[in-house]
């Protein structure tokens, strides 16, 4: 009476699926973040930062501050009024 178990690939997969999924809800906080649009934690934003600081060479490098130095080139002087920018 004896039962033969032969582990094939359905197996195998299934059983990474289910680890993987004990994984995932033990650290279901950290996904949620991970994939948040609103936290600036989120996997996209890393991502773009650290692009960011390896090819500018500047470490703390954002797009969001990049956007802003481009989008107000003339903060730094003050005698250069707005209005000059766009004539």
């Amino acid at each position: 009476m004896g039962v033969d178990v032969k582990v094939d690939g359905v197996m195998v997969v299934t059983g990474i699926a289910v680890i993987a999924a004990i994984y995932l809800a033990a650290r279901k906080d950290a996904l949620v973040a991970a994939v948040n649009p609103a936290d600036d934690r989120n996997l996209a934003n890393r991502a773009v930062n650290a692009i960011g600081e390896g090819i500018s060479g500047q470490d703390g490098w954002t797009l969001g501050g990049w956007l802003y130095d481009v989008l107000h080139p003339y903060e730094d002087d003050p005698t250069r009024a707005w209005y000059e920018v766009w004539q």
